[in-house]
């Protein structure tokens, strides 16, 4: 039996960890998820894979090539716009003549892909479709079957009101060539949406099959925790590399481990890292290869990805920094802060809960950090409103462009860089920041008319020119001071 293995999906919930990479390259406990997906499918007999691409499809090939080291046989299939889950393997259906498997690329899972064939080809289904249970069902098509395993009625996202069962579609289905058919090419065309209710309204044999087994869909930061989490305390079959020490501790080759480090695991250290002297993991974590740690530098609850260094005496909580991200000496990321690829963030900055960072497309982008300054989320707009307006090549703001009362955000690189000058809701929460600025007199004077041509997705930002003391008018007199006029009399 063959694989199609879907890995089109921008992974637009993920962002920033998806801006650069695609979403099955996001890395779990050091691999690449639909790494895992390849080895499940190894596992249980699969070697024929067909791999469907969309969104930077290009670096997808670049690290999987033919399949031959990852023990099987790939070939890619390129949409040339987004074609939908269903559409996606329309697409390639010269190369689907026999049964064959459906299955995300970008989710973690060890269901025994061995029993649904088996119950597939028991059952002479048209499709079957891999069902799991889960507490909350409101994220996912929820299902309802027969006594015999025959699927009833299924409704893609329900609210509480509509839920009707906690039997959940995971999105591993096994298809029959025949269900191709039904399908127009070069259209949009979904799953659930559109091929499971046309199957049911034709009576075709379409089968719903309850497997134990983990499974996680990979679809927002939260749960991009839970499956690295989980793979670190052995709640899913997942091969880990490096050499197991004292349990739940995975440490790679050629690591470096300096004087007076401590590890509470679970763990996972990437080859070649480096943990200078003083350093506490306090696990769960995960740190990519060739990453650095630097002196006392404490990490808790968070993941690191390959080649970044963590500067001295730095605080890590529950955050993700991304590739190629410096941070530099006594700086703090609170719960849920990102960190995308390629940003520098200053010696004594502090990222605040929640922040995300994005990439910067081209060089590199920088948070100075002098005075402690904080990033917070209050302000995204305001900042993205000054990025959006920088001249070209310019990728620093300084703190000093901002003089806001209170306690504010003096480093602007907020979440949504990417859309710099294209997103209309950005562009209408600049504007407003901007008027509230003016009125205030905190950043400058936006200029609305000379920006078009220069600038079409924004307004173009100004200093504004010092104030001028008016003398008196040449034609009026000179005030006398208090008590120097003439007497009335």
């Amino acid at each position: 039996m063959k694989a199609v293995v879907m890995a089109g999906g921008e992974g637009s919930r993920l962002r920033p960890l998806t801006s650069g990479i695609p979403k099955p390259l996001v890395p779990v406990v050091g691999k690449p998820v639909m790494e895992h997906i390849l080895r499940l499918l190894r596992m249980h007999g699969i070697t024929d894979v067909v791999v469907t691409l969309q969104y930077l499809g290009s670096a997808i090939r670049d690290y999987f090539g033919d399949g031959s080291d990852f023990g099987v046989d790939i070939t890619y299939v390129v949409e040339d716009s987004p074609l939908g889950t269903a559409g996606s393997v329309k697409n390639a259906q010269e190369f689907l003549d026999e049964p064959f498997i459906v299955i995300s690329g970008d989710a973690l899972t060890d269901i025994d892909l061995t029993a649904v064939m088996r119950y597939h080809q028991e059952k002479g289904a048209a499709a079957t479709i891999v069902l799991t249970s889960v507490p909350n069902p409101l994220e996912y098509g929820v299902v309802i079957t027969n006594p015999d395993g025959a699927i009833k009625r299924f409704l893609e996202k329900p609210s509480w009101g509509e839920v009707f069962s906690d039997q959940v579609n995971t999105g591993i289905y096994v298809i029959e060539p025949k269900v191709l058919d039904m399908m127009p090419p070069a259209t949009v065309v979904d799953w659930s949406g559109d091929v499971f209710p046309k199957m049911l309204a034709n009576k075709m044999s379409l089968y719903g099959h309850l497997v134990p087994g983990y499974w996680c869909d990979i679809g927002n930061i939260q749960t991009y925790y839970q499956a690295n989490w989980d793979a670190l305390e052995g709640r899913v079959d997942v091969e880990i590399s490096g050499e197991r020490r004292h349990g739940n501790i995975w440490i790679g080759e050629n690591v470096e481990i300096g004087y007076d480090v401590k590890i509470n695991g679970p763990a996972y250290i990437g080859n070649e890292c480096k943990l200078k002297a003083g350093v506490f993991i306090n696990g769960p974590v995960c740190v990519g290869n060739f990453s650095v740690v630097d002196e006392n530098t404490k990490i808790s609850n968070s993941i690191i990805w390959t080649y970044s260094y963590i500067g001295e005496n730095s605080r890590l909580r529950q955050a993700i920094v991304c590739r190629h991200v410096t941070i530099k000496n006594n700086c703090l990321l609170e719960e849920g802060a990102v960190i995308g690829d390629d940003v520098v963030v200053g010696e004594g900055s502090t990222i605040d809960a929640g922040v995300k960072i994005w990439p910067r497309q081209g060089d590199r982008a920088r948070v100075n950090g002098a005075r402690k300054h904080h990033l917070g989320r209050s302000l995204q707009a305001r900042s993205l409103q000054l990025l959006r307006h920088q001249r070209p090549g310019q990728h620093r703001v300084d703190a000093r462009v901002l003089r806001p009362p209170g306690r504010l955000i003096r480093q602007p690189l907020p979440e949504g860089l990417r859309d710099r000058g294209r997103s209309r809701r950005s562009a209408s929460l600049a504007d407003d920041q901007a008027r509230h600025d003016r009125r205030h007199d905190v950043v400058g004077r936006l200029d609305h008319r000379s920006q078009r041509a220069a600038h079409p997705g924004g307004a173009v930002l100004r200093p504004r020119a010092p104030r001028r003391r008016r003398g008196p008018h040449p034609d009026v007199p000179a005030r006398q001071p208090l008590g120097r006029y003439p007497a009335v009399r």
